[in-house]
């Protein structure tokens, strides 16, 4: 009577546990985690996701980065940042000009905060957008992107 019941458990267990393992995969994870977050999907370019998300730092406005690569080799990407400005309702583009950084195969890069300074290259202050006057963020998109594999 004991094995009878025994091997239904065991198997609903085993059951169990192997649904988990498969919703923690990183693709599972990875997509659950980009919904939640509020990031705005600019472009896809060569299966590399550039997202970016407005957000308030010490009373600036601040645009936050993610760049996702979904390849199976490392890339090199490069882009311009352009601001639409809320003062004057124009575009301007990013005082820093072309950006870039390498990526290895299947990772992700982003600002999660305002206080990620070591990823300088995914966090702009309105301060930094014009060298003579602090901008009003109200929108931001990419532009000019490239990605090269670096094999």
């Amino acid at each position: 009577m004991k094995k009878s019941t025994i091997i239904p458990v065991l198997l609903s267990l085993l059951f169990f546990w192997g649904s988990n393992i498969m919703a923690l995969s990183p693709e599972g994870l990875s997509l659950t985690t980009e919904m939640s977050e509020d990031w705005i999907l600019d472009q896809s370019t060569s299966n590399v996701d550039f997202y970016y998300k407005l957000d308030n730092c010490s009373g600036q406005k601040a645009v936050l980065l993610r760049i996702v690569n979904r390849n199976d080799f490392e890339v090199q990407v490069n882009w311009k940042e352009f601001f639409t400005d809320a003062s004057t309702r124009r575009t301007i583009e990013g005082f820093a000009s072309e950006k870039e950084l390498t990526l290895a195969a299947g990772r992700t890069i982003e600002a999660r905060s305002c206080s990620d300074y070591d990823k300088t290259e995914c966090l702009v202050l309105s301060s930094m957008v014009s060298p003579t006057r602090v901008v009003r963020i109200q929108d931001f998109e990419f532009r000019s992107i490239t990605v090269n594999a670096t094999r």
